[in-house]
């Protein structure tokens, strides 16, 4: 029986971790895609992003890099790695979406 609330309670830790860097990299997507089409491209930090945005465009870009990010992210959690993912998400949180909505916030 502990073994079966264990296994539940890593799974539901999982799923909620995912879920969670999914939610971070849309939010990412969503401020970085205002902020490219109000600023330009040079307000991405990440040249790879900055690349692929500069070949397929803002919108096919941000949409290619964040399902990409998703897909390596998933790996993890289908790995069983859910710690790696929560700390990408609480990364992502600290370096991206916060720093974004304080920018936006205060325009």
């Amino acid at each position: 029986m502990e073994v079966a609330v264990a296994k539940f309670s890593t799974e539901f830790f999982g799923n909620i971790a995912f879920v969670a860097f999914i939610l971070t990299q849309f939010l990412d997507g969503v401020f970085t895609y205002k902020a490219m089409s109000a600023w330009g491209l040079g307000v991405e930090a990440n040249p790879l992003v900055g690349w692929v945005v500069s070949v397929l465009g803002i919108g096919l870009g941000l949409t290619v890099a964040k399902l990409v990010a998703v897909g390596l992210g998933g790996s993890l959690y289908w790995k069983g790695i859910h710690n790696a993912v929560v700390s990408l998400t609480l990364i992502y949180l600290c370096v991206a979406i916060i720093r974004w909505a304080y920018l936006f916030w205060t325009l």
